[in-house]
């Protein structure tokens, strides 16, 4: 899985890897596989917005910190990766009946 970061404004290196790590660790437990996921970061005034995209999954979320921007978008996108998850278990499962 390819990670890409990008900000409308210098993220930092920090930043970055931080994203990319927990992008891999938390996305990476799951056995939908991602080619790529986007992490796209704005700036609106004293805020941040962040959104993640990968295939048809998208999340955003806006905070006053870039960091807990990014943690909350990343778990709305968990959330919604459960559910296309269980989906697919749950046809799995009613096909092979």
């Amino acid at each position: 899985m390819q990670v890409n970061v990008s900000g409308s404004f210098d993220l930092g290196q920090s930043f970055i890897e931080y994203a990319i790590d927990k992008c891999e660790k938390e996305i990476g437990k799951f056995s939908i596989t991602f080619d790529i996921v986007d992490v796209r970061v704005k700036k609106n005034g004293q805020s941040f917005e962040t959104h993640i995209t990968g295939a048809k999954i998208i999340s955003k979320f806006e905070s006053s910190d870039v960091y807990s921007s990014f943690d909350e978008s990343l778990k709305k996108f968990l959330t919604q990766l459960r559910k296309e998850k269980d989906k697919v278990v749950k046809n799995k499962k009613t096909t092979k009946k």
